[in-house]
């Protein structure tokens, strides 16, 4: 996540700070995305991307989030990982909106990145279960499980191609 005093991200780049502290983000693609924000900074920070994020100007943010073309210039190119199904549970919040729908599993969900909130194409999925008893935390740590096992095949496949 960015330093407190980061600049905050614009809704539509949310998945930046997702994409600088959880993906492979060096691998090519996603190198690119962050390059392209600001490559003046991008080389200051030595192609970190999460120091870059805590770094990075609000208008340069900004304006990137106004430029509906940013993210698609990557078509299917920059992939995130969620922890539920999609289309069905997207957004900040999924295992919790899992529970409260009551339902019968939440999923390692791996997609590409477009323009909106978890719409791009879904590469691959995992069902994970819902227990009785389940809580946020306890749903959180099995499908991180998945999400573990799940990615490195996806990254594998995608380099691959």
């Amino acid at each position: 996540m960015p330093a407190p005093d980061a600049a905050p991200l614009p809704a539509r780049l949310a998945r930046l700070s997702e994409l600088a502290n959880d993906l492979w983000w060096t691998w090519n693609p996603a190198r690119e995305v962050f390059r392209r924000l600001d490559y003046g900074l991008w080389r200051q920070t030595a192609h970190n991307p999460v120091m870059m994020l805590r770094r990075m100007a609000p208008e340069t943010l900004a304006r990137a989030a106004a430029d509906p073309s940013f993210l698609e210039r990557f078509p299917q190119r920059v992939v995130n990982v969620h922890p539920a199904p999609l289309p069905e549970f997207p957004g900040a919040h999924p295992l919790e909106d899992v529970l409260a729908a009551s339902a019968p599993a939440a999923a390692a969900t791996i997609h590409y990145v477009d323009g909106g909130i978890d719409t791009g194409d879904v590469i691959a999925s995992e069902r994970v279960p819902v227990l009785s008893g389940d809580t946020v935390e306890t749903l959180r740590e099995r499908v991180h499980a998945a999400e573990h096992r799940l990615l490195p095949k996806v990254v594998r496949e995608l380099c691959a191609r």
